[in-house]
């Protein structure tokens, strides 16, 4: 088992105080099954904001990469496979629909405890069968996914309630040109680059709602670019929050100060969309 102490400011994508934190590498299932003590996994990172001092093991799956080509247009990976890699193999067989997500550094175990989504896609339309690990009871099971299941929500899934541990997931692609999947991503990485910032960012800071969309709010609450200390909110997208020198406590405060404005004009309570621990 591959384990390792690191300062979490040196973890791709994390925002950190600083602290030392024990991070766990397993390199397959089976060491994953020999954790005995109690852990947090923290997937790629990609929106979760460390803001205490560590009280259980992390556990990072990013070794567990395998990614099979099935028939039928599905493929087969692990959790700790991300997002674009996905996409760079699902290409090379002509295979489209996760594009949606691209270039989100996301891991798919992540992506799909969180049920990544954006342009009215999902990662979970995609899903035809999921293995999953109750840490607990150390049960391996494997789902198959159905229209009929409401094992996903916006945001969220069962698996994030309930502490499951995502091992691997079957995605069902389609038959597309090399030209239109390009095209798809060229579509993407635009609409990301411009529309919304993508480096020294978590993403999105709120959930939006079917009532609302809370950089909407957040922008006429007039918090596009307001700047506290080192920290500000991105004059692109109101519900980013962009840090190139911040502490944690100042993102923490002004994630509080956003909260704030925003209740004291709409008389709405905005949530968290990342994980904050």
């Amino acid at each position: 088992m591959n384990e390792s102490t690191l300062n979490a400011s040196k973890l791709s994508n994390l925002w950190a105080t600083g602290l030392d934190y024990r991070v766990i590498y397993p390199e397959n299932i089976e060491e994953l099954l020999a954790i005995k003590e109690p852990y947090i996994v923290i997937g790629n990172g990609t929106n979760s904001f460390y803001l205490n001092p560590q009280k259980e093991a992390f556990v990072s799956l990013k070794l567990l990469k395998k990614i099979t080509i099935l028939p039928d247009c599905q493929i087969e990976a692990e959790a700790g496979v991300l997002l674009p890699e996905i996409i760079a193999k699902a290409k090379k067989f002509s295979l489209s629909g996760l594009e949606f997500t691209y270039p989100v550094p996301a891991s798919l175990g992540g992506a799909i405890v969180q049920n990544f989504g954006a342009y009215d896609e999902e990662i979970s339309n995609l899903l035809k069968k999921i293995t999953v690990l109750n840490p607990k009871t150390k049960i391996i099971s494997e789902i198959k996914i159905t229209s009929k299941q409401k094992i996903f929500s916006y945001r969220s899934s069962t698996l994030k309630k309930e502490g499951l541990v995502l091992l691997n997931a079957t995605l069902q692609f389609h038959k597309d040109t090399l030209d239109n999947i390009n095209k798809k991503l060229s579509e993407m990485t635009y609409k990301r680059k411009n529309l919304y910032p993508l480096n020294h960012t978590l993403g999105s800071v709120f959930l939006n709602t079917k009532e609302y969309s809370a950089g909407k709010l957040l922008d006429e609450a007039g918090l596009k670019g307001f700047q506290y200390k080192n920290t500000f909110v991105s004059k692109q997208h109101a519900n980013v929050i962009i840090t190139k020198n911040s502490s944690v406590q100042e993102v923490n405060e002004l994630i509080q100060i956003m909260k704030k404005k925003v209740k004291e004009k709409f008389k709405i309570e905005l949530k968290e969309e990342i994980v904050i621990r």
